[in-house]
């Protein structure tokens, strides 16, 4: 299964044995800059996109990926532009986060 953003804040599942779009649904309200995925072990990873709305959105698909769980939108950690996610080996549920405002952010969510 491959996670593909878009431009205006859409998000898909694509399917690559097939090129099936298998879900596609507005995350954002403006475009999503970058993705990364944490692995939960047997179960479908977190999914986490940072946008240009200043947000960083983490969802859970299930487990035939058709539908996209709202875990969190994190806000107000960026003043502007959130431009690129990263995930750190070693670290499990946290990561990191750059915006056009110059920080960068070390993320622990409480609820994933």
């Amino acid at each position: 299964i491959a996670v593909v953003g878009y431009t205006g804040g859409d998000l898909s599942l694509i399917d690559l044995s097939t090129g099936r779009i298998l879900l596609t649904e507005r995350i954002h309200q403006d475009d999503i800059r970058s993705i990364s995925t944490l692995s939960q072990g047997s179960s479908p990873p977190l999914i986490i996109s940072t946008s240009f709305d200043s947000s960083v959105a983490i969802w859970r698909a299930n487990s035939s990926y058709n539908k996209l769980d709202n875990v969190a939108i994190l806000s107000g950690g960026h003043s502007d532009k959130v431009l690129d996610v990263s995930t750190i080996p070693g670290l499990e549920q946290q990561f990191l986060t750059s915006g056009a405002d110059g920080k960068v952010i070390l993320w622990k969510p409480p609820r994933i």
